[in-house]
């Protein structure tokens, strides 16, 4: 786990970007090793059949990237019950984490817009915080998937939360101290990396709700 967490920071600081498309072909690129393989937009869950006509939503789940310790094309989908929308990945055994990448643009982390999110937003929430929970809940609810490790890699602008820093607060309240920050090479982007050793471990209560 550490050693996936050095090569995502320095690979990160290194791409000198925060574009999440850029982003992860960089880290797929450049952070990958003979022991340790990056994929990216790798597929978690299929769409029922018998519940395809329901919705227009996409037939596939991804997750930003994943590290693989063996580059298996043998993926084993199935639902729960027959109802279940998502089939959802059975055979886990060769992915070693899950990485999330998130994006935070500037205006988006003062203390006037997230106080306007929690007052006048339809769901009375941070949209960052919306974010990143349902980029957690997607694959929680998969217990093969909730066994494994799951990462955050989230960026903004340097100059982004001067004052408060509500990122790192965040991440905080979820991850507790498994949070690093660091900047990128040409020091114009901010990083945070945050993680669980165990996606099942992460407790999915509120941090910013407005709750009247």
């Amino acid at each position: 786990m550490q050693k996936i967490l050095k090569n995502l920071a320095d690979t990160a600081a290194a791409s000198n970007t925060c574009n999440k498309e850029i982003l992860k072909d960089y880290i797929v690129k450049h952070a990958g090793s003979t022991e340790i393989i990056y994929k990216k937009d790798y597929p978690v869950a299929l769409i029922n059949e018998k519940r395809k006509k329901e919705t227009g939503k996409s037939d596939v789940r991804y997750i930003d990237i994943v590290t693989l310790n063996n580059d298996t094309e043998n993926l084993k989908y199935a639902a729960k019950r027959e109802q279940d929308f998502w089939k959802r990945l059975l055979s886990v055994e060769h992915i070693e984490a899950m990485i999330s990448l998130q994006r935070v643009p500037k205006d988006e982390c003062t203390d006037v817009f997230i106080e306007q999110s929690l007052q006048k937003s339809k769901t009375r929430q941070w949209s960052i915080e919306t974010q990143l929970r349902d980029a957690m809940r997607a694959n929680k609810e998969n217990r093969e998937l909730g066994a494994k490790p799951f990462i955050v890699l989230l960026c903004t602008a340097a100059v982004t939360c001067k004052q408060t820093d509500h990122i790192e607060l965040l991440l905080k309240h979820y991850f507790h101290e498994n949070v690093l920050t660091f900047l990128s090479q040409d020091k114009k982007i901010k990083y945070y990396l945050a993680y669980s050793e165990q996606m099942s471990d992460i407790r999915m209560r509120y941090f910013y709700k407005f709750n009247n």
